[in-house]
């Protein structure tokens, strides 16, 4: 597996116009247009319930004080 850091990363995301989505929207687009959900969390919270056909891609750090909200926003 090849580890690639944050920053690298978060580019590679804006530049492919990757966006964040609500669960509820989410959800709706998988139904609607066959999209695939990418959950960011951390493989603990992921493997705790995520949707199906969810893939687990570990994408953000841990920062302390912040939470998994702040760190979404920032994506």
């Amino acid at each position: 597996m090849i580890r690639v850091d944050w920053s690298q990363k978060r580019e590679l995301l804006l530049e492919k116009r990757v966006k964040g989505v609500d669960v509820k929207e989410a959800l709706r687009l998988q139904k609607e247009n066959n999209f695939l959900i990418l959950d960011v969390r951390p493989e603990a919270k992921y493997k705790e319930g995520h949707p199906p056909g969810a893939i687990n891609v570990e994408m953000y750090r841990l920062i302390r004080e912040w939470t998994p909200w702040d760190i979404a926003r920032r994506l």
